[in-house]
């Protein structure tokens, strides 16, 4: 098999064009080598170890973007975007119950599909699950969901893929998935010795789905891979219809995979690190310098002369880095490169700045803890970031659906519970229409709630004062024909044409 030959064990060496997509050449963006990499590195940004020797890639990454021996993720915020995506895209607790409300409300005609995206969510522990998929999502780049029929238990649940793992993905023009290979290194179920890699094979015969396990390049059944007797098998095949995964680009750029929140400011939090560890390790030279000492007898505390043998517990902490010189005039001098540091802190804080301005929503919260602002004013600062959720939002919401399409089908196919009355033409017919309505990006506040409120009528009573019906302007608000009638408005009638003439003579 020639796609076995090529699959890599373990990441390759780091090559900063992993890191660099082109619309006209991405092949090496696309590479299965390259984004193993690339979400090597960009997951190590959100757990702040980038540039630490734990990592194959670190040493070649600091050299070839030509940073600083000792740089640190001084500031990194990566975690930070990580978990804002985290609480923004399903944040919050489900509904139990599939309804309209929740961190994933669910808007359908038919309420069987409702309770059966109920059942899904409950076997596949979506209420973490939905939230590492989020965050995984928005520092990788990337994210997939499988459909897995387990026909031992008799469940069928989401499982979330790394992208890292996922060696080979064809879709068709509508982004459904053709077929696809999972490769990755795993113990060995034979010898219990070195990893050995596992390879998952899946494409489509017209309407079946054929599966292949390998064992590095052997055809290999193994022990997850059973069959309704509860026998392993290596190939098999199932009449779905369609491949059950489905693949998420945080931000589809147009490519074949996806950008991390993280690829536009890597750049300038590289620049950071880079300078604020230098001028992080000048201000301990500063604190604890080499002196150079000038017509002096040398003494006990220099770091050559001390010992255990003193007094002091600590005998190195009070020593003296020095360098005697034999100028008899007598000074001391410590030799430390004179710095601005008001201007090196300005540079960095403008770099922050930028940043943010870059990704509103590292700021937002800042804004938020302003007890001064109002209602309007924070109003304002979130409109960059709602609009940013709602777009990204997008994507996931699409992808859920499709994944719990798939899954309510396959469920029903199979006659596992909670999901009869379906089966695998289900979709076709249309039976599985839902969609994830429209959610609060932010949480409601009451006083936020209450200025809308005081602002809405202030307007009404202008409103009524040209002349404008308040039962027009409460509809134009959104207002249904009940709300407005429980208001019990008075009707002012217009005055008579006989009256109107007697104050016309008068």
């Amino acid at each position: 098999m020639r796609f076995l030959d090529q699959i890599a064990h373990g990441l390759t060496a780091f090559y900063s064009k992993y890191l660099v997509s082109e619309p006209l050449n991405n092949e090496e963006w696309t590479s299965f080598e390259a984004r193993g990499i690339r979400y090597a590195v960009l997951w190590s940004r959100f757990d702040a170890t980038t540039y630490q020797d734990v990592h194959q890639f670190a040493n070649a990454y600091r050299t070839q973007y030509g940073l600083y021996e000792f740089v640190r993720p001084i500031y990194s915020p990566a975690t930070r975007l990580g978990n804002f995506w985290r609480t923004h895209l399903f944040g919050g607790d489900l509904d139990v119950e599939a309804g309209p409300t929740g961190a994933i409300p669910i808007e359908t005609d038919n309420e069987a599909v409702r309770s059966s995206i109920a059942e899904l969510w409950k076997w596949s522990r979506w209420q973490s699950r939905k939230d590492i998929l989020s965050v995984r999502g928005s520092i990788l780049g990337d994210i997939a969901l499988q459909v897995v029929d387990d026909v031992v238990r008799g469940r069928v649940y989401l499982d979330i893929i790394h992208p890292g793992t996922l060696y080979e993905v064809i879709k068709d023009p509508f982004g459904n998935v053709k077929s696809y290979i999972i490769s990755e290194e795993v113990p060995d179920p034979l010898t219990k010795g070195p990893d050995v890699v596992y390879t998952e094979k899946v494409y489509r015969e017209g309407e079946n789905v054929i599966y292949e396990t390998y064992r590095n390049k052997e055809l290999f059944a193994w022990p997850k891979n059973v069959d309704r007797t509860g026998k392993a098998v290596a190939r098999w095949t199932e009449p779905y219809g369609f491949i059950p995964l489905v693949v998420i680009q945080h931000n589809d750029v147009g490519l074949d995979w996806g950008w991390s929140e993280l690829h536009p400011l890597r750049a300038k939090m590289q620049e950071l690190d880079d300078i604020s560890s230098m001028l992080g390790d000048q201000i301990r030279k500063s604190v604890n310098p080499v002196w150079l000492m000038k017509g002096m007898k040398e003494t006990k505390l220099t770091l050559e002369n001390a010992d255990s043998t003193t007094d002091t517990p600590f005998p190195g902490r009070e020593a003296i880095k020095a360098i005697w010189g034999g100028n008899k005039d007598s000074s001391a001098e410590a030799m430390v490169a004179n710095l601005d540091y008001e201007s090196v802190l300005n540079h960095l804080d403008s770099l922050m700045k930028e940043m943010e301005r870059d990704m509103p929503e590292l700021s937002i919260d800042l804004k938020m803890a302003d007890r001064d602002a109002s209602g309007k004013a924070l109003r304002i600062a979130r409109q960059p970031v709602v609009a940013k959720v709602l777009q990204r939002r997008n994507n996931y919401d699409t992808g859920l659906v499709a994944a719990q399409q798939m899954a309510i089908s396959i469920g029903g196919f199979r006659g596992y519970e909670g999901y009869e009355g379906f089966d695998l033409n289900s979709y076709k017919r249309g039976d599985l229409a839902h969609s994830i309505m429209d959610r609060p990006v932010f949480e409601n506040d009451m006083l936020d709630t209450t200025e809308i409120s005081i602002a809405q009528w202030t307007a009404a009573k202008a409103a009524m004062a040209v002349g404008i019906p308040l039962e027009s302007y409460l509809a134009d608000l959104g207002w249904d024909e009940e709300r407005i009638s429980a208001l019990n408005i008075e009707k002012v009638e217009e005055p008579k044409e006989e009256a109107k003439e007697n104050d016309t003579t008068s």
